[in-house]
């Protein structure tokens, strides 16, 4: 992140010229408010009697019933995106609604290439642009960004958080508000880059992509998989959308 300051007549022009381009509209890639269509490609338990989802009106929960052997439980994305992204603004609205056991790590949450609905082994870092968690704590819980080893402030259960995560896979460095009615973009995201925003914490500040052996490739945004896979515990999501960060400047916030 870099504070971005800009003059009202130079921002004014920019937003008339975003506005005369419809090559400029904004792409949204997923919005998911569990209450129509299903729009991740898999949903994956690899024990459904101790690992599983429950939908209701409005939300996904995400289940796992026994620590040692109790399988994990995958929301995947493994169709790419399209058209192929080179940023991607994605906001996560959930709650964790109750924990039996604690453990760091509980749930990932993933971005990148070549994911597979069928392999429910972790996913290699080659074909990653970057990756979060969720750590379970015994009776509270905090975002935790595992390229920084950076963490939220300890957050209460049964209370509503949203994640704001950009990602930036292009060749430049991407404006943006913080919050989206902001009067000014006064952020900015630089390329293999990303900021982990937790409600208004900001987590993880130009934190770099590619983690171990990953390098760039133009597809590396394709994928999103949410995977719980350790702890006991629920966790509810009642909002997802996934959206470019270009022309984010035009658009009302998304909740």
């Amino acid at each position: 992140m870099i504070k971005y300051y800009k003059q009202f007549v130079a921002l004014k022009i920019l937003l008339l010229i975003f506005a005369a381009s419809p090559s400029l509209a904004q792409t949204n890639y997923m919005q998911e408010n569990f209450s129509g269509p299903r729009q991740f490609s898999d949903l994956i338990s690899t024990n459904p009697a101790l690992s599983k989802f429950v939908f209701g009106s409005g939300y996904m929960d995400m289940v796992r019933l026994q620590a040692s052997g109790g399988g994990l439980v995958r929301a995947v994305k493994a169709t790419p995106f399209s058209p192929n992204p080179k940023t991607l603004y994605i906001q996560i609205t959930f709650s964790v609604e109750e924990i039996s056991v604690p453990d760091v790590n509980a749930l990932y949450f993933y971005s990148g290439e070549n994911f597979s609905p069928t392999n429910s082994t972790f996913p290699a870092n080659s074909i990653l642009f970057s990756r979060f968690s969720i750590d379970f704590l015994s009776s509270s819980f905090v975002v935790h960004d595992i390229q920084t080893n950076k963490k939220s402030s300890p957050l209460p259960l049964n209370t509503s958080v949203t994640v704001t995560w950009l990602l930036n896979n292009s060749a430049d460095g991407q404006i943006y508000r913080k919050p989206e009615t902001a009067a000014n973009p006064d952020y900015k995201v630089m390329p293999g880059k990303y900021d982990l925003w937790v409600n208004n914490e900001l987590v993880a500040d130009e934190a770099s992509a590619y983690p171990g052996t990953s390098a760039y490739t133009s597809t590396k945004l394709a994928n999103f998989e949410i995977r719980f896979w350790t702890g006991v515990g629920r966790v509810r999501f009642t909002n997802l959308r996934i959206r470019d960060i270009t022309n984010i400047l035009l658009l009302p916030d998304a909740n």
